[in-house]
């Protein structure tokens, strides 16, 4: 019975190219890139707890034309450290350009490395054969099915071609339990996981992976991905889009496990690598066991607040530092939400510098704050909108913003106590 077993990385980056004004500072942003080397390490020690044979990047491995010298010198002497010696690594350049750069001309020259400059290679010491699926073959390479090998053979395709048709389907094929163990989040096959939901803790801050949304969501047609070439593989590596989309087809062949690492703020969901076991069957067809492995070194959450019952711009800094507790780890796209009073005035520019040096990142957005229809209320028969009506006239009246914050916040407590027979201070 043949066995392989392989971590499947996409997009690691190395050097990435973003704005610095994305991350506010070009120290930050050098720290970003700096983080990137202990993915590296994570994205190895899980192979190595894995006791995986290989170790395959398909997609852009390193940004060449903006990794610096010093970071090239860290992969180089990473891969030819001794606790590599005896797994192999399998690198698909996204680009051909990138193979006439120093750093992928050096990696050639380590002997466990095998980068794909061709449309296949063998690796016989598994029975497994590389393919490597570009633009530049996407044409032709369908021609050259006749020449796959099968039987107790492995054929693993790593490919930078994105997946044309995006045409969701109503019917999931679902996962099938005799060739493919559905991804399970909870599975011993690696402590690294760790998604143990913890009651004790706000959402936000629950490790726990979901389910891919796009799981299962597209369908052949229009796409390379054809059902006869899709007959003659085992596994398909793609290189090429940013979010993790487990078993696009629902047929157990084609796999993204999205980068490694958030590269912007708004990459909220969990980052890492599959986990990847094939085993041919005595019928010939090949069981799957994959597995989710979280290896980013940051992470980034999106978090509601409501700040219906802040009445200063200072309350609404202290509800977001109350509710997000500060953490130099990790980014946070923070969404403010509620109903408030319209004549609270707060700049989310200013809350933000205040306030951005208690987490790593930070984005706030307001795109879900009301505001009172205040001339509804005053419409209103009775005490409320009579009340409503003498606050506001004090409140244009006001001359100064001390007095106008202060007049504001009173009539905002007026409304709740109306509203819900008690002032919530």
């Amino acid at each position: 019975m043949n066995q392989i077993s392989f971590i499947h990385c996409h997009n690691l980056n190395f050097g990435y190219s973003i704005k610095v004004a994305d991350y506010k500072s070009a120290k930050k942003l050098n720290i970003r890139r700096e983080d990137l080397k202990t993915v590296l390490n994570n994205i190895i020690d899980s192979a190595i707890y894995e006791k995986a044979d290989i170790i395959l990047f398909s997609g852009i491995f390193a940004d060449v034309k903006n990794a610096d010298d010093s970071t090239k010198e860290y992969i180089i002497d990473r891969f030819k450290a001794n606790d590599l010696k005896a797994m192999r690594i399998v690198i698909m350049p996204y680009d051909d350009a990138y193979l006439t750069d120093s750093l992928y001309s050096r990696l050639k020259e380590i002997e466990n490395i095998l980068v794909l400059e061709t449309e296949k290679f063998s690796f016989e010491s598994k029975n497994t054969t590389f393919y490597r699926l570009d633009e530049s073959n996407m044409d032709t390479f369908s021609e050259n099915l006749n020449e796959i090998r099968t039987g107790d053979s492995f054929n693993i395709v790593l490919s930078s071609i994105p997946v044309k048709s995006s045409i969701p389907t109503e019917q999931n094929p679902g996962f099938h339990a005799d060739d493919m163990n559905a991804l399970d989040v909870s599975s011993n096959k690696s402590d690294v996981l760790g998604h143990e939901s913890d009651p004790g803790k706000p959402e936000h801050e629950q490790n726990v992976c979901p389910e891919p949304e796009q799981a299962g969501s597209y369908e052949y047609e229009d796409s390379v991905y054809n059902k006869d070439f899709l007959n003659e593989v085992d596994y398909i590596a793609l290189g090429c889009g940013d979010k993790r989309v487990h078993d696009i087809f629902g047929d157990g062949k084609v796999y993204c496990p999205g980068t490694p690492e958030p590269l912007v703020l708004h990459q909220t969901e969990p980052h890492g690598v599959y986990s990847v076991t094939l085993t041919k069957k005595s019928d010939g067809t090949t069981r799957k066991d994959i597995a989710f492995i979280e290896v980013s070194k940051r992470k980034n959450f999106a978090v509601d607040i409501d700040i219906a019952k802040c009445f200063s711009q200072d309350a609404i800094s202290e509800k977001i530092i109350d509710t997000v507790t500060p953490d130099e780890e990790n980014g946070y796209i923070i969404n403010l939400s509620g109903e408030i009073n319209p004549f609270l005035e707060y700049d989310l520019k200013e809350i933000e510098k205040e306030i951005e040096n208690y987490y790593f990142d930070l984005i706030l957005e307001d795109k879900d704050v009301r505001r009172y229809d205040i001339d509804t209320i005053i419409a209103e028969p009775g005490i409320k909108g009579l009340f409503t009506k003498k606050m506001v006239d004090r409140i244009n009246a006001a001359l100064s913003r001390e007095k106008k914050s202060v007049l504001t916040k009173a009539l905002s407590f007026g409304i709740q106590a109306l509203d819900d027979k008690e002032i919530n201070i």
